[in-house]
Protein backbone atom coordinates (compact mmCIF):
# COMPACT_ATOMS: atom_id res chain seq x y z
CA UNK A 1 0.00 0.00 0.00
CA UNK A 2 1.54 3.40 -1.02
CA UNK A 3 2.95 5.72 1.78
CA UNK A 4 1.72 8.78 3.15
CA UNK A 5 -1.07 10.46 4.70
CA UNK A 6 -4.14 7.69 5.50
CA UNK A 7 -7.33 7.40 3.55
CA UNK A 8 -10.41 8.50 5.15
CA UNK A 9 -12.43 4.90 5.75
CA UNK A 10 -15.48 4.66 8.00
CA UNK A 11 -16.61 0.84 8.00
CA UNK A 12 -13.89 -0.07 5.25
CA UNK A 13 -10.21 -1.40 5.12
CA UNK A 14 -7.30 -0.88 2.43
CA UNK A 15 -6.44 -4.62 1.29
CA UNK A 16 -4.30 -3.48 -1.77
CA UNK A 17 -3.51 -0.26 -3.93
CA UNK A 18 -1.63 0.09 -7.31
CA UNK A 19 -0.80 3.22 -8.86
CA UNK A 20 0.75 2.96 -12.59
CA UNK A 21 1.22 6.78 -12.58
CA UNK A 22 0.50 9.57 -14.59
CA UNK A 23 -2.42 10.07 -13.38
CA UNK A 24 -6.22 10.24 -14.61
CA UNK A 25 -7.12 6.61 -13.91
CA UNK A 26 -11.19 5.99 -15.24
CA UNK A 27 -13.19 3.30 -15.43
CA UNK A 28 -12.55 -0.35 -13.86
CA UNK A 29 -14.07 -3.48 -14.25
CA UNK A 30 -12.29 -6.96 -12.38
CA UNK A 31 -12.54 -10.43 -14.64
CA UNK A 32 -10.61 -13.44 -13.79
CA UNK A 33 -8.03 -11.94 -11.34
CA UNK A 34 -7.69 -9.33 -13.76
CA UNK A 35 -8.40 -5.46 -13.08
CA UNK A 36 -8.86 -3.56 -16.36
CA UNK A 37 -8.34 -0.26 -14.74
CA UNK A 38 -9.21 2.99 -17.92
CA UNK A 39 -7.30 6.05 -18.83
CA UNK A 40 -9.63 9.54 -19.44
CA UNK A 41 -7.73 12.71 -21.36
CA UNK A 42 -8.37 16.27 -21.97
CA UNK A 43 -6.67 17.97 -25.30
CA UNK A 44 -4.34 19.89 -22.51
CA UNK A 45 -3.66 16.57 -20.74
CA UNK A 46 -3.89 13.27 -22.55
CA UNK A 47 -1.35 10.36 -20.86
CA UNK A 48 -2.76 7.99 -23.35
CA UNK A 49 -2.09 5.13 -20.80
CA UNK A 50 -4.82 3.03 -22.32
CA UNK A 51 -6.35 0.06 -20.10
CA UNK A 52 -3.94 -0.82 -18.17
CA UNK A 53 -3.79 -4.78 -17.24
CA UNK A 54 -3.16 -5.26 -13.40
CA UNK A 55 -3.29 -8.91 -11.25
CA UNK A 56 -5.59 -8.59 -8.46
CA UNK A 57 -5.04 -12.86 -8.09
CA UNK A 58 -3.57 -11.71 -4.28
CA UNK A 59 -5.22 -8.49 -4.08
CA UNK A 60 -2.63 -7.27 -1.60
CA UNK A 61 0.11 -7.40 -3.87
CA UNK A 62 -1.22 -6.55 -7.37
CA UNK A 63 1.21 -6.70 -10.43
CA UNK A 64 1.15 -4.74 -13.86
CA UNK A 65 0.56 -7.11 -16.52
CA UNK A 66 0.69 -4.66 -19.12
CA UNK A 67 -1.51 -2.24 -21.39
CA UNK A 68 -3.68 -2.19 -24.39
CA UNK A 69 -5.23 0.71 -26.78
CA UNK A 70 -2.66 3.05 -25.16
CA UNK A 71 -0.79 6.14 -27.01
CA UNK A 72 0.93 3.61 -29.19
CA UNK A 73 -2.28 1.65 -30.95
CA UNK A 74 -4.37 5.24 -30.49
CA UNK A 75 -2.04 8.18 -30.32
CA UNK A 76 -4.47 11.17 -29.14
CA UNK A 77 -7.03 8.92 -27.25
CA UNK A 78 -8.23 8.21 -23.86
CA UNK A 79 -9.74 4.94 -22.73
CA UNK A 80 -12.00 5.66 -19.64
CA UNK A 81 -14.78 2.72 -20.17
CA UNK A 82 -14.26 -1.11 -20.59
CA UNK A 83 -16.16 -4.45 -19.80
CA UNK A 84 -14.29 -7.49 -19.87
CA UNK A 85 -16.06 -11.23 -19.74
CA UNK A 86 -16.32 -14.39 -21.26
CA UNK A 87 -18.03 -15.52 -24.56
CA UNK A 88 -18.62 -18.52 -26.40
CA UNK A 89 -19.87 -18.37 -29.98
CA UNK A 90 -19.92 -19.78 -33.21
CA UNK A 91 -17.19 -17.06 -33.83
CA UNK A 92 -15.30 -17.17 -30.48
CA UNK A 93 -14.44 -18.54 -27.10
CA UNK A 94 -12.74 -17.06 -24.51
CA UNK A 95 -12.57 -13.61 -22.65
CA UNK A 96 -12.83 -10.28 -24.51
CA UNK A 97 -11.90 -6.79 -23.36
CA UNK A 98 -14.21 -4.14 -25.14
CA UNK A 99 -12.50 -0.75 -24.76
CA UNK A 100 -14.58 2.54 -25.34
CA UNK A 101 -11.54 5.07 -27.03
CA UNK A 102 -12.66 8.55 -27.68
CA UNK A 103 -10.41 11.30 -29.00
CA UNK A 104 -8.49 13.50 -26.22
CA UNK A 105 -8.59 16.78 -28.00
CA UNK A 106 -12.51 16.56 -29.22
CA UNK A 107 -12.78 20.41 -31.20
CA UNK A 108 -14.13 20.21 -34.16
CA UNK A 109 -10.96 20.74 -35.89
CA UNK A 110 -9.59 17.39 -33.98
CA UNK A 111 -12.45 15.24 -35.03
CA UNK A 112 -12.37 15.98 -38.78
CA UNK A 113 -8.61 14.66 -38.96
CA UNK A 114 -7.75 10.95 -39.72
CA UNK A 115 -7.41 8.68 -36.51
CA UNK A 116 -9.45 6.06 -35.04
CA UNK A 117 -12.54 6.20 -32.44
CA UNK A 118 -14.71 4.07 -31.63
CA UNK A 119 -14.71 0.50 -29.86
CA UNK A 120 -11.31 -1.90 -29.98
CA UNK A 121 -12.02 -5.21 -28.89
CA UNK A 122 -9.18 -7.26 -27.68
CA UNK A 123 -9.00 -10.91 -26.87
CA UNK A 124 -7.47 -11.39 -22.95
CA UNK A 125 -7.88 -14.97 -22.51
CA UNK A 126 -4.13 -14.89 -21.95
CA UNK A 127 -4.25 -11.47 -20.22
CA UNK A 128 0.04 -11.07 -20.38
CA UNK A 129 -0.33 -11.91 -24.28
CA UNK A 130 -3.38 -9.43 -25.09
CA UNK A 131 -4.18 -9.33 -29.09
CA UNK A 132 -6.36 -6.94 -31.15
CA UNK A 133 -9.80 -8.70 -32.82
CA UNK A 134 -11.76 -6.02 -34.39
CA UNK A 135 -12.59 -2.76 -33.86
CA UNK A 136 -15.85 -0.36 -34.60
CA UNK A 137 -15.20 2.92 -35.89
CA UNK A 138 -18.00 5.42 -34.64
CA UNK A 139 -17.56 7.72 -37.26
CA UNK A 140 -15.82 10.42 -38.96
CA UNK A 141 -16.97 14.22 -37.24
CA UNK A 142 -17.17 12.05 -33.66
CA UNK A 143 -15.00 12.05 -30.68
CA UNK A 144 -15.75 8.45 -30.22
CA UNK A 145 -17.26 6.01 -27.09
CA UNK A 146 -17.63 7.70 -24.15
CA UNK A 147 -19.44 4.72 -22.08
CA UNK A 148 -20.15 1.30 -23.08
CA UNK A 149 -22.01 -1.67 -21.92
CA UNK A 150 -22.01 -5.27 -22.96
CA UNK A 151 -24.54 -8.42 -22.25
CA UNK A 152 -24.59 -11.88 -23.49
CA UNK A 153 -28.38 -12.49 -24.64
CA UNK A 154 -30.05 -15.57 -24.12
CA UNK A 155 -30.50 -16.25 -27.57
CA UNK A 156 -26.63 -16.13 -28.30
CA UNK A 157 -25.85 -12.46 -29.26
CA UNK A 158 -22.99 -10.63 -27.71
CA UNK A 159 -24.18 -6.87 -27.57
CA UNK A 160 -22.20 -3.98 -26.83
CA UNK A 161 -24.15 -0.62 -26.49
CA UNK A 162 -22.35 2.70 -26.28
CA UNK A 163 -22.60 6.15 -26.09
CA UNK A 164 -20.84 8.67 -28.51
CA UNK A 165 -21.30 12.00 -27.18
CA UNK A 166 -22.67 14.56 -29.33
CA UNK A 167 -22.62 12.48 -32.13
CA UNK A 168 -26.35 13.56 -33.11
CA UNK A 169 -25.03 17.37 -33.35
CA UNK A 170 -21.65 16.23 -34.94
CA UNK A 171 -22.91 14.44 -37.97
CA UNK A 172 -26.53 16.40 -38.07
CA UNK A 173 -27.92 13.92 -37.54
CA UNK A 174 -26.84 11.17 -39.55
CA UNK A 175 -26.03 9.08 -35.98
CA UNK A 176 -27.51 8.99 -32.83
CA UNK A 177 -25.57 9.33 -29.59
CA UNK A 178 -26.56 5.63 -28.71
CA UNK A 179 -24.81 3.01 -30.85
CA UNK A 180 -25.98 -0.97 -30.91
CA UNK A 181 -22.95 -2.84 -32.13
CA UNK A 182 -23.08 -6.83 -32.67
CA UNK A 183 -19.72 -8.32 -31.39
CA UNK A 184 -21.28 -12.08 -31.52
CA UNK A 185 -18.19 -12.68 -33.80
CA UNK A 186 -15.60 -10.09 -31.78
CA UNK A 187 -13.29 -9.99 -34.93
CA UNK A 188 -16.14 -8.32 -37.59
CA UNK A 189 -17.75 -5.98 -34.96
CA UNK A 190 -21.37 -4.65 -36.71
CA UNK A 191 -23.53 -1.89 -36.24
CA UNK A 192 -27.01 -2.99 -35.78
CA UNK A 193 -28.53 0.45 -35.04
CA UNK A 194 -28.10 4.33 -33.84
CA UNK A 195 -30.91 5.68 -31.19
CA UNK A 196 -30.88 9.78 -30.28
CA UNK A 197 -33.21 11.61 -27.60
CA UNK A 198 -33.04 14.78 -30.07
CA UNK A 199 -34.66 12.18 -33.17
CA UNK A 200 -36.80 9.71 -31.53
CA UNK A 201 -38.39 11.56 -28.24
CA UNK A 202 -37.98 15.43 -28.46
CA UNK A 203 -37.19 16.67 -32.24
CA UNK A 204 -34.13 19.02 -31.59
CA UNK A 205 -36.11 22.35 -32.47
CA UNK A 206 -38.89 21.71 -29.95
CA UNK A 207 -36.34 21.84 -27.12
CA UNK A 208 -35.99 24.61 -24.86
CA UNK A 209 -34.37 27.38 -26.18
CA UNK A 210 -31.07 28.44 -26.29
CA UNK A 211 -29.41 24.88 -25.65
CA UNK A 212 -28.80 24.24 -28.98
CA UNK A 213 -29.53 20.28 -27.99
CA UNK A 214 -26.08 19.77 -26.40
CA UNK A 215 -27.73 19.33 -22.77
CA UNK A 216 -30.07 16.67 -24.50
CA UNK A 217 -26.81 14.09 -24.99
CA UNK A 218 -26.67 10.21 -24.10
CA UNK A 219 -24.09 10.30 -21.53
CA UNK A 220 -24.74 5.86 -20.22
CA UNK A 221 -25.89 3.36 -21.49
CA UNK A 222 -27.12 0.16 -19.08
CA UNK A 223 -28.75 -3.09 -19.91
CA UNK A 224 -31.40 -4.19 -18.52
CA UNK A 225 -33.24 -7.64 -18.75
CA UNK A 226 -30.38 -9.97 -20.23
CA UNK A 227 -30.15 -7.50 -23.04
CA UNK A 228 -33.82 -7.05 -23.57
CA UNK A 229 -34.11 -3.54 -22.58
CA UNK A 230 -31.24 -0.52 -22.15
CA UNK A 231 -31.59 2.20 -19.92
CA UNK A 232 -30.00 5.47 -21.50
CA UNK A 233 -28.77 8.39 -19.30
CA UNK A 234 -29.49 11.78 -21.20
CA UNK A 235 -28.15 14.67 -19.31
CA UNK A 236 -30.31 17.16 -19.23
CA UNK A 237 -33.52 14.60 -19.43
CA UNK A 238 -33.07 11.92 -17.37
CA UNK A 239 -33.14 8.62 -18.29
CA UNK A 240 -34.96 6.60 -21.03
CA UNK A 241 -35.65 3.10 -20.89
CA UNK A 242 -35.58 1.44 -24.21
CA UNK A 243 -37.06 -1.98 -25.27
CA UNK A 244 -34.47 -3.49 -27.25
CA UNK A 245 -35.96 -6.91 -27.95
CA UNK A 246 -35.12 -6.34 -31.99
CA UNK A 247 -32.01 -4.34 -31.13
CA UNK A 248 -32.26 -2.64 -34.59
CA UNK A 249 -35.42 -1.13 -33.66
CA UNK A 250 -35.34 0.38 -30.39
CA UNK A 251 -38.62 1.19 -28.63
CA UNK A 252 -39.12 4.22 -26.13
CA UNK A 253 -41.08 2.44 -23.27
CA UNK A 254 -40.47 4.60 -20.04
CA UNK A 255 -38.75 7.59 -18.71
CA UNK A 256 -37.59 9.42 -15.56
CA UNK A 257 -36.90 13.18 -15.38
CA UNK A 258 -33.83 14.45 -14.37
CA UNK A 259 -33.05 15.53 -10.91
CA UNK A 260 -34.00 19.35 -10.96
CA UNK A 261 -32.08 20.03 -7.97
CA UNK A 262 -29.36 19.32 -10.00
CA UNK A 263 -30.29 20.58 -13.11
CA UNK A 264 -30.12 17.67 -14.53
CA UNK A 265 -26.69 16.82 -15.50
CA UNK A 266 -27.34 12.35 -15.44
CA UNK A 267 -24.18 10.94 -15.61
CA UNK A 268 -25.01 7.15 -15.09
CA UNK A 269 -28.37 5.14 -14.64
CA UNK A 270 -28.20 1.68 -13.33
CA UNK A 271 -31.67 -0.63 -12.82
CA UNK A 272 -32.07 -3.63 -10.35
CA UNK A 273 -35.25 -5.11 -11.37
CA UNK A 274 -35.04 -7.64 -8.78
CA UNK A 275 -34.74 -4.73 -6.39
CA UNK A 276 -37.74 -3.02 -7.74
CA UNK A 277 -35.19 0.07 -8.37
CA UNK A 278 -33.36 2.32 -10.83
CA UNK A 279 -30.92 5.09 -9.57
CA UNK A 280 -29.69 8.42 -11.25
CA UNK A 281 -26.34 9.82 -10.40
CA UNK A 282 -26.06 13.56 -11.40
CA UNK A 283 -23.04 15.01 -11.73
CA UNK A 284 -22.32 18.53 -11.35
CA UNK A 285 -18.93 19.86 -10.84
CA UNK A 286 -19.54 23.52 -11.03
CA UNK A 287 -21.90 24.07 -7.53
CA UNK A 288 -21.55 28.17 -8.42
CA UNK A 289 -21.09 30.07 -11.60
CA UNK A 290 -21.32 34.21 -10.76
CA UNK A 291 -24.31 33.21 -8.99
CA UNK A 292 -26.91 31.72 -11.19
CA UNK A 293 -25.70 28.19 -11.48
CA UNK A 294 -27.82 25.99 -8.92
CA UNK A 295 -25.87 25.88 -5.56
CA UNK A 296 -25.06 22.15 -4.61
CA UNK A 297 -23.11 19.05 -5.78
CA UNK A 298 -25.75 16.96 -7.51
CA UNK A 299 -27.15 13.75 -5.66
CA UNK A 300 -28.85 10.61 -6.37
CA UNK A 301 -32.30 9.86 -7.15
CA UNK A 302 -33.71 6.41 -6.39
CA UNK A 303 -37.12 5.16 -8.28
CA UNK A 304 -39.14 2.58 -8.58
CA UNK A 305 -39.29 0.45 -11.36
CA UNK A 306 -42.46 2.69 -12.85
CA UNK A 307 -40.23 5.38 -12.50
CA UNK A 308 -41.60 7.24 -9.35
CA UNK A 309 -38.99 8.93 -7.19
CA UNK A 310 -38.39 6.97 -3.77
CA UNK A 311 -35.66 8.88 -2.43
CA UNK A 312 -32.55 11.04 -3.20
CA UNK A 313 -29.20 10.44 -1.71
CA UNK A 314 -26.08 12.68 -1.16
CA UNK A 315 -22.96 11.71 -0.25
CA UNK A 316 -22.25 12.95 3.51
CA UNK A 317 -24.49 16.18 3.00
CA UNK A 318 -27.53 15.54 5.05
CA UNK A 319 -28.61 19.33 5.33
CA UNK A 320 -29.91 21.09 1.96
CA UNK A 321 -27.62 21.20 -1.02
CA UNK A 322 -27.84 25.01 -1.00
CA UNK A 323 -26.23 25.02 2.71
CA UNK A 324 -23.18 27.66 2.64
CA UNK A 325 -21.14 25.34 4.17
CA UNK A 326 -21.29 22.68 0.81
CA UNK A 327 -17.63 22.02 0.57
CA UNK A 328 -15.34 23.07 -1.79
CA UNK A 329 -12.59 21.49 -0.92
CA UNK A 330 -12.50 19.57 -4.18
CA UNK A 331 -15.28 17.72 -6.40
CA UNK A 332 -18.09 16.34 -4.41
CA UNK A 333 -20.18 14.85 -7.07
CA UNK A 334 -21.48 11.43 -7.86
CA UNK A 335 -20.39 9.55 -11.14
CA UNK A 336 -20.62 6.18 -11.62
CA UNK A 337 -22.28 3.27 -9.40
CA UNK A 338 -23.38 0.20 -8.96
CA UNK A 339 -26.07 -1.54 -6.92
CA UNK A 340 -24.97 -5.41 -5.06
CA UNK A 341 -27.70 -6.97 -3.13
CA UNK A 342 -29.03 -4.10 -1.75
CA UNK A 343 -26.10 -1.50 -1.24
CA UNK A 344 -25.61 1.08 -3.41
CA UNK A 345 -21.85 1.80 -4.08
CA UNK A 346 -21.22 5.05 -5.84
CA UNK A 347 -18.19 7.38 -6.93
CA UNK A 348 -18.14 10.77 -5.44
CA UNK A 349 -15.11 11.95 -6.86
CA UNK A 350 -12.92 13.86 -4.21
CA UNK A 351 -15.79 12.47 -1.31
CA UNK A 352 -14.69 8.79 -2.09
CA UNK A 353 -16.96 5.86 -2.80
CA UNK A 354 -19.69 5.64 -0.29
CA UNK A 355 -22.13 2.41 0.49
CA UNK A 356 -25.51 3.38 1.29
CA UNK A 357 -27.81 0.63 2.56
CA UNK A 358 -31.18 0.37 0.17
CA UNK A 359 -33.14 -2.10 2.02
CA UNK A 360 -35.42 0.91 2.71
CA UNK A 361 -35.00 2.84 -0.79
CA UNK A 362 -37.12 5.30 1.01
CA UNK A 363 -34.39 5.96 3.76
CA UNK A 364 -31.51 5.24 1.74
CA UNK A 365 -28.93 5.43 4.83
CA UNK A 366 -24.67 5.60 4.34
CA UNK A 367 -23.20 2.67 6.00
CA UNK A 368 -19.54 3.03 4.86
CA UNK A 369 -16.87 4.78 2.74
CA UNK A 370 -13.76 5.06 1.81
CA UNK A 371 -11.94 8.31 0.48
CA UNK A 372 -8.12 8.06 -0.66
CA UNK A 373 -5.26 10.14 0.94
CA UNK A 374 -5.90 13.48 -1.54
CA UNK A 375 -3.16 14.11 -3.69
CA UNK A 376 -2.36 16.40 -5.94
CA UNK A 377 -3.56 15.55 -10.04
CA UNK A 378 -0.02 13.85 -11.76
CA UNK A 379 -1.71 15.73 -15.10
CA UNK A 380 -1.77 19.23 -13.31
CA UNK A 381 -5.43 19.35 -14.69
CA UNK A 382 -7.91 19.61 -11.29
CA UNK A 383 -8.36 22.28 -9.23
CA UNK A 384 -10.86 22.45 -6.59
CA UNK A 385 -13.34 25.86 -6.66
CA UNK A 386 -11.40 27.00 -3.68
CA UNK A 387 -8.07 26.41 -5.12
CA UNK A 388 -6.83 23.47 -3.28
CA UNK A 389 -5.04 21.24 -5.24
CA UNK A 390 -4.54 18.05 -3.88
CA UNK A 391 -7.93 15.77 -3.39
CA UNK A 392 -9.36 12.55 -3.94
CA UNK A 393 -10.93 12.07 -7.08
CA UNK A 394 -12.31 8.63 -7.52
CA UNK A 395 -14.26 7.95 -10.88
CA UNK A 396 -15.29 4.29 -10.44
CA UNK A 397 -16.12 1.91 -8.29
CA UNK A 398 -16.21 -2.35 -9.09
CA UNK A 399 -17.41 -4.76 -6.51
CA UNK A 400 -16.30 -8.21 -7.19
CA UNK A 401 -15.95 -11.54 -4.50
CA UNK A 402 -16.78 -9.13 -1.56
CA UNK A 403 -14.09 -6.74 -2.55
CA UNK A 404 -14.07 -2.83 -4.11
CA UNK A 405 -12.03 -2.20 -7.15
CA UNK A 406 -11.90 1.62 -6.77
CA UNK A 407 -10.53 4.41 -9.56
CA UNK A 408 -8.90 7.57 -8.08
CA UNK A 409 -7.66 9.93 -10.74
CA UNK A 410 -4.85 10.56 -8.97
CA UNK A 411 -3.49 7.35 -7.67
CA UNK A 412 -4.81 4.74 -9.03
CA UNK A 413 -6.24 1.62 -8.24
CA UNK A 414 -7.18 0.70 -4.50
CA UNK A 415 -8.94 -2.52 -3.43
CA UNK A 416 -10.60 -1.92 -0.19
CA UNK A 417 -13.16 -4.33 2.19
CA UNK A 418 -16.11 -3.75 3.45
CA UNK A 419 -15.83 -4.08 7.23
CA UNK A 420 -19.22 -3.08 8.58
CA UNK A 421 -21.27 -5.86 10.49
CA UNK A 422 -24.85 -4.06 10.16
CA UNK A 423 -27.17 -7.05 8.61
CA UNK A 424 -29.37 -5.72 5.48
CA UNK A 425 -32.90 -5.39 6.65
CA UNK A 426 -35.67 -7.31 4.56
CA UNK A 427 -36.20 -5.39 1.25
CA UNK A 428 -38.92 -2.87 1.60
CA UNK A 429 -41.39 -2.57 -1.51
Amino acid sequence: VAQGPLPDAEATAVVGQFDPGGGFAAGVWTHNDVAYLGTWGRAEACPASGVRLIDVADPANPASLGAIANGDEYPGTDTDSVWAGSIDTASFNGDIAVVGVSLCDNSERNRFREGFRGLAVYDVSDPEAPELLGTYDSGERTQGVHEVDVVIRSDGRVLAAATVMQSFLHTEGASGDVRIVDITDPTGPLEVTTWDYRDAVVPLDELPSGTEGEQYHAHNVDFAGGGQRLWVAVWDAGAVLLNIEDPARPVVTDSVDAVASAEGNVHSVISAPELGMVVLSSEDLYPFAGGVHEAGWGEQLILDLAGEPLSTFRAGQDEAADDASIPLDGYHTAHNAQLVDQRLYSAWYSSGVRIADLSDPAAPREIGHFVPPPTRDPQGYWIAPDGTGSMAMVWDVRVDDGLMYVSDMNTGLWIVRYTGDEPLGPPVY
